[in-house]
């Protein structure tokens, strides 16, 4: 029987990464956000199409196994790249001083490829809409892209896909559907009342203020709730903030 062709798809961001063994990654988070691809080619020639969104510098391509008949060639390798906003559309940082500015374009570039439908993560990770990355994200794109929309849509997503309670989740999953996240953060949902007033701050829509007020006054109210006198918080069994995030620290 002839070996059809077993390649392996490698996709980083720093060389050195090429020769991490991905196998022996050892972490709480998944592995499953991890960027490689192994293919089975049955038929040859052929087009391959992939099927994720991928964030990466380098490409590593390993033959792993194929007939000793011939040999394996792949040309005509393109990538589209995918964003809602362009780099081209910004006033990049020309301070003089070389190291900044690459800063600069490096953080612009990063923002970029995390604003896809919405504000994700991070493009190589679970690319989730997270209340504390958005207000970090939002606040850069004030000073670049300017794209009021997304933050609108965001805290639009938010204030609609909460708990049962009016509680504002953590995170949000973005697929198959929009649905909020089971984890609840009280600085997070906190952090939805200076996004609201930021935004407001930025654009003058008064329109989103007055219909968002409510469930951002309703984040305090029920972040009110969980104290006892002296400004102490109840015991939680589940941690009740991120900031300051350690395990052995009783935030």
């Amino acid at each position: 029987m002839t070996r059809r062709p077993y390649i392996r798809l490698k996709f980083v961001e720093c060389p050195s990464e090429l020769f991490d063994r991905m196998e022996d990654c050892e972490s709480w988070i998944s592995k499953s956000w991890i960027q490689e691809e192994f293919l089975h080619i049955d038929v040859m020639p052929q087009k391959i199409s992939l099927p994720r969104r991928y964030a990466f510098r380098y490409l590593q391509a390993e033959v792993i196994d194929t007939s000793s008949k011939y040999g394996i060639v792949i040309d005509g390798v393109s990538v589209d790249a995918v964003s809602a906003v362009d780099m081209a559309d910004i006033q990049l940082l020309d301070s003089g001083d070389m190291l900044l500015d690459r800063i600069d374009r490096v953080g612009a570039k990063t923002l970029m490829d995390c604003m896809q439908s919405v504000f994700e993560d991070g493009p190589k990770r679970d690319r989730r809409l997270w209340l504390g990355d958005l207000r970090l994200q939002a606040l850069a794109n004030y000073e670049t892209f300017k794209n009021y929309d997304m933050v609108k849509r965001c805290l639009y997503l938010f204030a609609g896909s909460t708990f049962s309670d009016g509680r504002i989740a953590a995170c949000l999953f973005l697929e198959p559907e929009i649905a909020a996240d089971d984890s609840y953060l009280m600085d997070y949902a906190l952090l939805f009342v200076a996004i609201l007033w930021e935004y407001y701050q930025e654009t003058g829509d008064a329109e989103t203020l007055r219909e968002l007020y409510p469930r951002a006054i309703q984040q305090i109210d029920l972040c009110m709730e969980l104290f006892v006198e002296n400004d102490l918080v109840k015991e939680q069994k589940e941690p009740l903030c991120l900031l300051d995030w350690t395990v052995e620290l009783d935030r």
